[in-house]
């Protein structure tokens, strides 16, 4: 046993052995340290910064969406939609136009994407906020 004069620093020549874990665990707690297999850790590592252990929710999603039109202005249903993005590393999502030349995508990372008619070399760049749609009418090149 120990008094409580003794030295408890792991490298010292009274550091806890098995034997005295027990013993000693109600000081360690009261101590701001842990005893473990006879085993001192500092305190400094059982802790965790309050911020690191905080996890950051993504930012909302927006979405895209618009009508698909001839260069007559004239809804053209039925075409095919690619939004590219975002950046550094796009990948490209498809979708049809419906029946009333509308198209949506939905649910997309905030971002800097492009989204055009299918085989549109060129199609619009746009940024997709937090929250928020992001409206986009299509026609071809005329």
């Amino acid at each position: 046993m120990r008094d409580d004069n003794d030295d408890l620093s792991p490298f010292s020549a009274n550091a806890a052995t098995s034997s005295d874990v027990r013993t000693d665990r109600r000081r360690a707690i009261g101590l701001g340290a842990a005893a473990a297999g006879g085993v001192w850790i500092a305190p400094a590592i059982l802790s965790m910064d309050a911020a690191a252990a905080q996890t950051v929710a993504p930012p909302d999603p927006g979405s895209v969406s618009g009508f698909t039109v001839t260069c007559q202005g004239v809804n053209d249903p039925g075409v095919p939609v690619v939004l590219t993005g975002p950046e550094p590393s796009p990948a490209s999502v498809q979708v049809f136009s419906d029946q009333g030349a509308f198209y949506l995508f939905a649910n997309v990372a905030p971002g800097a994407y492009n989204v055009a008619r299918l085989g549109d070399p060129f199609g619009s760049d746009i940024v997709v906020n937090a929250g928020q749609n992001t409206t986009v009418d299509l026609s071809p090149l005329c």
